[in-house]
């Protein structure tokens, strides 16, 4: 929902190039499933994992600190209303973003601490998970916010 001048871009964001797609629209869904068409072009995030919003959140964050493309506005809608605040969904998508940023955060913390464990499989051995240096496998004290847990040794 953010505005961008992007002019100095224009091998990438002309109309007819590359992210051409974007302009005058929230296209943000796109940045993460690389659907580029008008079905994709949207600002619809629902059914997306956090990692892939948190994807879409680097791409935002890559305007705002970029040099060259100067910050313009909002676009009115899901995300910003006339008056140019955040709506309460964007707040719940930061909310939801910067909570898998704190995992990321743990998750770095624990790979610094803990190896993770190899894995194979063979028809005659089946599979096998172990760990270098005499360690054994185990499940992450922390879980993905899927709730998938991480092997490590």
């Amino acid at each position: 929902g953010e505005v961008y001048d992007v002019s100095k871009g224009r091998g990438y964001y002309g109309t007819e190039d590359g992210y051409g797609g974007f302009c005058g629209r929230d296209g943000s869904r796109a940045f993460s499933t690389g659907q580029f068409t008008e079905e994709g072009l949207i600002d619809d995030l629902s059914g997306l994992t956090l990692q892939q919003i948190h994807g879409i959140v680097d791409w935002r964050d890559f305007y705002r600190d970029h040099e060259k493309y100067k910050y313009k506005g909002v676009l009115v809608g899901r995300y910003y209303t006339e008056t140019g605040d955040e709506t309460e969904e964007l707040k719940k998508l930061e909310k939801d973003v910067d909570s898998y940023k704190a995992f990321l955060k743990r998750m770095e913390e624990e790979r610094k601490q803990y190896e993770n464990c190899n894995s194979g499989y063979s028809d005659a051995e089946g599979g096998r998970v172990w760990c270098p240096y005499e360690k054994y496998p185990r499940k992450s004290i922390h879980e993905a916010p899927d709730g998938a847990p991480k092997e490590r040794c």
